[in-house]
């Protein structure tokens, strides 16, 4: 018996031994040497690291305040946060209660937003480069007999473009993880709403919407904790040649990063672990404020 239970727990460690060491080097060690990172500077003489303190931070501090680029980077990252929880999530619960209630045309609608989900984020990001760079120009070109610029290529229409692409591609994966959490709602809850009367709008905010809402705040939390982080696509889309009135905090940290020399990486790592202080206390308290306002279920 107990040669059985010892080839089973050897069984058990080999197969989590490879992830388990994936995580303590590239997340736990990754992580602990870029906190150090950010009280070192690299000395060209010494050729290594050297320990400044806190001077990286405060350079941090420094360049924000001082540097108006960073101004148009948390405007812009600012927009996308609000965009993606105002139309993206609420719509991703829209869509998903119209598909649950199966209303008119909701195989179509579930297999449209679904695809970007399903099929490789860059096949879907080349054909919709393509639609809105090859494809609708020549279009409106035909209808119009006017000369039209893609809306990726123009900067003045990037922006809005970029948002509306993020937000489908979005869709998909809160809807499917909304319709699970709204299929495990009980018949016997949606029979006696009926009953009392509830309707398809009553029956959406009285009964679903409190039943749904901690996936909700799931949700609504971790787009709030991806605040600096989130890029937009941008990368993909432009490479690091994206124009400056798109750029947000996540895609020049992604770009830096690329670019960087030793000496730029200190400072980097100083201005991650600012943002993490500043967006770990606002992540909790944002989510206790979530779940004190939320409806209850009681």
């Amino acid at each position: 018996m107990r040669s059985v239970k010892t080839q089973d727990l050897l069984f058990y460690l080999s197969l989590i031994a490879w992830p388990v060491i994936q995580f303590l080097i590239f997340y736990v060690a990754m992580n602990i040497n870029s906190i150090m990172l950010s009280f070192q500077d690299w000395d060209a003489e010494l050729q290594r690291y050297v320990w400044v303190g806190l001077d990286r931070i405060a350079l941090v501090f420094q360049r924000i305040s001082s540097n108006a680029m960073f101004a148009t980077l948390f405007r812009n990252s600012a927009i996308i946060w609000i965009f993606n929880l105002t139309v993206g999530l609420f719509l991703g619960v829209v869509v998903a209660y119209y598909i649950y209630k199966k209303c008119w045309g909701w195989n179509f609608f579930k297999i449209l937003l679904f695809a970007p989900a399903v099929i490789s984020g860059l096949v879907i990001l080349s054909i919709f480069k393509q639609l809105a760079d090859a494809g609708l120009p020549v279009v409106l070109e035909k209808l119009t007999g006017k000369h039209y610029v893609g809306l990726l290529t123009n900067a003045e229409t990037a922006f809005v473009t970029i948002l509306i692409y993020n937000v489908w591609f979005g869709v998909g994966g809160n809807m499917l993880l909304y319709l699970g959490t709204m299929d495990r709602i009980s018949d016997s809850v949606i029979e006696s709403a009926r009953l009392e009367g509830a309707g398809f709008l009553r029956e959406f905010f009285s009964i679903t919407m409190p039943l749904i809402y901690p996936t909700f705040v799931v949700f609504v939390t971790v787009g709030f904790a991806s605040f600096f982080g989130n890029d937009m696509g941008l990368y993909a889309i432009y490479g690091i040649e994206a124009d400056s009135r798109l750029n947000n905090i996540g895609y020049y940290l992604y770009v830096a990063v690329l670019q960087g020399t030793r000496s730029d990486y200190t400072f980097l790592s100083a201005m991650g672990l600012v943002f993490t202080a500043v967006v770990i206390p606002l992540t909790l308290l944002f989510r206790w404020g979530l779940n004190k306002i939320g409806p209850s279920t009681d």
